[in-house]
């Protein structure tokens, strides 16, 4: 898996855990905000930005974490 996939994987994780959160505590507004910033992570993994970051990533050696 590239490093942007893993980042993306990441990324999703922590929104659902923020989104769960903020929705227990009565923060709609903010639950949907995060709705779009997912939006716009999905979109963007999924499209040339994100083909072209995967290009990257794959002739870059991953480092340890």
């Amino acid at each position: 898996m590239s490093a942007v996939n893993k980042k993306f994987e990441n990324l999703k994780k922590e929104l659902a855990e923020l989104t769960n959160h903020c929705d227990a505590n009565g923060h709609h507004i903010t639950v949907q905000l995060l709705g779009e910033v997912y939006e716009l992570l999905h979109i963007s993994h999924e499209t040339f930005l994100g083909n072209a970051l995967n290009s990257i990533s794959e002739s870059i050696p991953e480092r340890e974490s």
